[in-house]
């Protein structure tokens, strides 16, 4: 009789253990909803989630036309089973300021950027995001105010390990321009509505603190390049590497 209530115990804490999930130790899900009207979900472990929210933070202080939230939920496993977590194909989330060269003399001005991409079915297809440039007013601007607002339609992330702090992720994205005003964008850059030569790259270091080969940076580049592309996506000045001086970018690859 002993032996048989010791089974039957061991059998309702099997069962009870595959019925009751608990938290999965440092992952997170986060829902990512902007201004555009776009969302996604991923499961991220806590270093990825504070750089969302540092990410975030940045479109807010440093505006380009585009504001995100943020939303957090535990991922949840079961006790002896297998985690029950959605991984969500590739993103990239960013937001700051960097400097360009003045068109017209020595000297460089500021710009504001916001970011936000995801990829569909891990192919290079996007299925939701914004990419905006601002160039804000202020007295040591060598150039007026200018923005323009564009959709990803191409968006390649790579994934080579070990990634951030140690090494950098990439991410190359083409995008059609929606908007545009101002005479930088609209002169200089010659960027207009409906045109789908424009695009940037990103690298991802790590988050502000603990970043120990550079700061993020951008390369903003009026015109297309192929998708998918690898290796180095802005060779050349002035379409080369922009670090910045505020704000953060988020990489998470698929």
């Amino acid at each position: 009789m002993k032996r048989l209530v010791v089974t039957f115990a061991a059998t309702v804490a099997l069962t009870l253990a595959t019925a009751f999930p608990i938290r999965a130790d440092g992952l997170t899900l986060v829902t990512v909803s902007c201004s555009d009207g776009d969302s996604f979900s991923a499961t991220v472990d806590a270093d990825t989630l504070t750089g969302l929210q540092q990410a975030i933070q940045a479109l807010t202080l440093y505006p380009a036309g585009l504001s995100c939230a943020l939303a957090t939920a535990p991922v949840l496993t079961a006790i002896g089973g297998v985690a029950s977590a959605w991984n969500a194909s590739g993103f990239v989330v960013g937001g700051g300021r960097f400097q360009w060269p003045c068109p017209n003399g020595p000297g460089m001005f500021f710009m504001n950027f916001g970011l936000s991409a995801h990829d569909q079915d891990s192919t290079t297809n996007v299925k939701g995001g914004t990419f905006n440039i601002a160039v804000p007013d202020g007295p040591t601007q060598c150039v007026g105010p200018s923005n323009f607002t564009s959709k990803p339609y191409c968006l390649v992330i790579g994934n080579e390990q070990p990634g951030p702090p140690s090494s950098p992720w990439y991410a190359w994205m083409n995008a059609t321009v929606t908007e545009v005003h101002g005479d930088f964008f609209t002169n200089v850059a010659g960027l207009t509505p409906g045109s789908d030569n424009n695009g940037a790259a990103v690298k991802d270091t790590g988050n502000p603190g603990h970043q120990t080969i550079g700061p993020d940076a951008i390369a903003p580049r009026p015109f297309r390049t192929s998708c998918p592309a690898t290796g180095d996506p802005a060779p050349d000045a002035p379409f080369g590497w922009h670090d910045l001086t505020n704000g953060n970018i988020t990489i998470h690859p698929q």
